[in-house]
């Protein structure tokens, strides 16, 4: 299963393509490189990766955990049986078995998943959730590899980047669709952060399970204008003080204004159309309760029940803070505005709003700025950030119609 040759895309894509268009699959004599991703792994599998010298009797774990948190180990260790780790490995079983004869098919979890594995493959196929497809798709690094995620635990996973449910018991309808060229590409923005004037080394860091395990990621690539980190964000940009407890000091330009504004807040988050179904989403939303008490202030009498004029107004707003993944805007909220006193410096600045371009500054005691809440950098005093969306940089993934 391939999406093309990838001499072939990367000749198309000298010239940015629109976001969603008819899509153009040709299957040639060469075999087809496939990859699929699970990157759910089980701590088992992260805490020997952390020890390699673990053993099963080194590695202790009260009973009462294993049961709430499931372990598995090696063929030949000790199992706790959990249904969902059967039905993953019947999932993935199942769906690598129905590729045809011609594709060749890689199956890799988050220890194994690196540079190598996406330039080897033509097509990303994380099976697990929106955190697994997220994981996946911060190794893509173009607009050129595709990426198509199949939610593998619809009953407990939204998966909102993932293929609709019903692509989940059908994963053969899914696979026959993309042979038979019967979907579009749908290239979602991501935003590219770029550091400006400070030539020290950005390290990566992983805020999941596997430590230092990013220590040997690419460099940041070098440019005039400073050093773009190598990683791109599909859902936001977040950044604040590392302890959240204690007040952000930030200095903002929105656009191109020559001026900054001053705020202390709780930390500022950028997100795309994407990532505005997340924490975007659940920075901004208002409550039914909050919309009932502001129309109490009107002398009105509302109730909160599920036909109430406060949850149809509710759920009206929230609806309307989601926007489209393929624009190149990004919309940006200072989180916990400090609007007392002097602050912010001048006055005016909104607390969230729509921005082409984002200068940051950290005025922060030990601030970081975290991408897509799985990869952190420490973000000095001083040191300056710029938050772009740019077309080369979206991410290919694949979208079906009807």
């Amino acid at each position: 299963m391939i999406l093309k040759r990838r001499q072939s895309l990367e000749s198309e894509e000298s010239q940015p393509l629109e976001s969603s268009h008819s899509s153009t699959i040709s299957f040639g004599t060469f075999q087809d490189q496939c990859m699929f991703n699970d990157t759910d792994t089980t701590d088992c599998e992260l805490d020997k990766s952390a020890k390699p010298a673990s053993t099963l009797n080194q590695i202790q774990t009260p009973r009462k955990i294993l049961l709430r948190r499931p372990f598995s180990y090696p063929s030949g260790d000790i199992y706790v049986p959990d249904d969902n780790v059967y039905e993953k490995y019947n999932y993935l079983t199942k769906s690598s078995g129905i590729l045809n004869d011609n594709s060749y098919v890689r199956v890799v979890n988050r220890l194994t998943y690196n540079d190598e594995c996406v330039k080897w493959a033509d097509i990303v196929i994380p099976t697990g959730g929106d955190g697994t497809f997220l994981l996946a798709a911060s190794r893509i690094r173009d607009n050129v590899t595709p990426i198509m995620g199949f939610n593998s635990d619809p009953n407990r996973s939204e998966g909102h980047l993932c293929l609709p449910k019903y692509y989940s018991y059908k994963v053969d309808e899914a696979i026959s669709r993309l042979h038979s060229n019967d979907f579009e590409w749908y290239l979602r923005s991501r935003i590219r952060a770029t550091v400006i004037g400070d030539r020290s080394a950005f390290t990566p860091h992983d805020l999941h399970k596997i430590p230092d395990k990013l220590e040997e990621v690419r460099p940041t690539l070098l440019r005039e204008k400073g050093q773009i980190l190598p990683y791109l964000a599909l859902n936001e940009v977040f950044i604040g003080e590392t302890i959240s407890a204690k007040v952000s000091h930030l200095n903002i330009w929105l656009n191109d204004e020559l001026s900054h504004t001053s705020v202390k807040c709780s930390g500022l988050c950028v997100s795309t159309g994407t990532g505005s179904t997340s924490w975007h989403s659940s920075i901004n939303r208002i409550s039914v309760q909050t919309v009932g008490e502001i129309l109490r202030l009107l002398d009105m009498n509302p109730t909160e029940d599920k036909n109430s004029l406060a949850t149809i107004l509710s759920d009206l707003y929230n609806k309307n803070l989601i926007f489209n993944p393929t624009q190149k805007t990004m919309c940006y909220t200072i989180r916990d505005l400090i609007c007392a006193g002097v602050w912010p410096q001048p006055k005016g600045i909104k607390p969230r709003g729509f921005s082409t371009k984002i200068k940051v500054q950290s005025k922060c005691y030990d601030a970081s700025l975290v991408i897509d809440g799985g990869i952190s950098f420490a973000f000095s005093t001083c040191a300056v950030i710029l938050l772009e969306c740019h077309p080369e940089d979206a991410l290919r993934t694949v979208r079906f119609s009807g």
